[in-house]
């Protein structure tokens, strides 16, 4: 089954693209809200580039000192918390290993107490 391609008059939606009501209150009053027709206009390509009738939307993010800073602090906290847990993974497995009589694994000599 194929599915009919609509053709648009494209003039015509580029002169309505702008729907025909005030701004809320809050917002900086020189923005327009985009009509349904008008938003045939907003495209996007298939690596995900956002276009306004046919041109592509500057789209950055910058993040601010704070924010770089912060973002560090959670990597190198998560970084800990990961050897952490793999050293606490590698103690549990010789405990168990030698309490299993496995050679690979370095045990106390017997007889002397771990503290």
């Amino acid at each position: 089954m194929t599915t009919k391609v609509q053709e648009l008059d494209w003039d015509h939606v580029r002169r309505i693209k702008w729907a025909n009501v005030k701004p809320p209150s809050d917002w900086d009053q020189s923005l327009r809200t985009i009509s349904l027709e008008g938003l045939s206009l907003l495209a996007m390509d298939p690596k995900g580039n956002l276009y306004w009738d046919g041109e592509r939307l500057a789209t950055t993010l910058k993040l601010s000192f704070l924010q770089k800073l912060g973002a560090v602090i959670v990597t190198l906290f998560a970084i800990a918390g990961g050897l952490g847990g793999a050293v606490q993974g590698w103690i549990a497995l010789n405990d168990f290993g030698c309490k299993a009589g496995w050679h690979y694994v370095v045990c106390p000599k017997s007889g002397s107490q771990a503290p």
